[in-house]
């Protein structure tokens, strides 16, 4: 159930950013195309915060004590301790730095390596909708198979039609439009399956410790992936800057190829380093009953 929950949560947020991206594709210019995504937050903020205080109810019983100011620090010196979490929240921030590659630099690629200019949006449009659509699935797979493994298992898959993006060179827009039809395929697991995870460990930390302290965990989890993304993005975005990448302008091969390895190489030998890490996490009992 808590995987159902986390990937229609994720799912429902891309469905967010396709509405964002098709409210700003329908305006005919840059003004245009804010004042449209500013009109349907003036209209559509208010309606979901009233639907949400309609239909989303609080748990009166609460499972356990709520955490004391005291016990905070407690908790961030023992929290090195709890090895299951902390494999979970490393290789959580490993997969988010190579996620956060490719999405940096994304508009570089197929703008410098493809030459793809005018399909940006499209390509983009179908990665989401791919995502968005391929959630079922993923649920579906998450009442069969253990929480770490089918996590294993869609990094694998991603980076298996990741690599093929290797063999692609300018002009080359129908096979970069099924690799990202392909690749969007993952992104519910990829988002939806370590939040679930993090749940249950959650759950085993409060009945062993008798406190609530999922705000905490959360809050380390908001951290971690904000730090990924940012490190990622700078680390990927200094080493252009310093082998002289121009947007738009001519660059050497060196510097191209430099480009593909960071969007479509590194990426790979990342995720790869968190399916190391995580995969003993399918051995968990503890884990696997929840």
């Amino acid at each position: 159930e808590r995987s159902t929950v986390a990937i229609i949560r994720e799912a429902l947020a891309l469905v967010g950013t396709i509405i964002a991206a098709g409210l700003y594709a329908l305006a005919e210019n840059s003004v245009e195309a804010f004042e449209n995504i500013a009109y349907f937050i003036i209209f559509g903020l208010p309606l979901s915060t009233i639907l949400c205080v309609i239909f989303v109810k609080e748990d009166d019983q609460k499972p356990g004590n709520t955490i004391s100011a005291n016990s905070v620090f407690n908790f961030l010196g023992n929290l090195i301790h709890n090895r299951s979490y902390s494999k979970l929240i490393l290789a959580y921030f490993i997969n988010g730095a190579a996620n956060g590659l490719p999405a940096t630099l994304f508009i570089y690629f197929v703008n410098t390596k493809l030459e793809l200019q005018e399909y940006s949006g499209v390509l983009l449009l179908v990665y989401f909708i791919s995502a968005v659509a391929a959630s079922p699935v993923w649920i579906f797979l998450s009442k069969r198979f253990s929480k770490p493994k089918l996590w294993c298992f869609s990094m694998i898959y991603a980076s298996i039609i990741f690599l093929l993006v290797i063999f692609l060179g300018s002009g080359d827009f129908f096979p970069f439009l099924v690799i990202c039809f392909l690749a969007g395929a993952a992104v519910g697991a990829d988002l939806g399956i370590p939040a679930s995870i993090q749940a249950d460990i959650i759950e085993i930390d409060t009945l062993k410790s008798g406190e609530n302290r999922a705000g905490l965990y959360f809050a380390i989890w908001s951290i971690v992936t904000k730090s990924a993304i940012a490190f990622s993005s700078g680390f990927g975005l200094i080493l252009l800057s310093k082998a002289n990448f121009l947007p738009g302008g001519n660059n050497s091969s060196d510097t191209i190829l430099l480009l593909t390895i960071l969007y479509c190489v590194l990426p790979v030998v990342l995720k790869m380093i968190s399916v190391r890490i995580i995969w003993s996490l399918a051995s968990d009992n503890k884990l696997s009953k929840l």
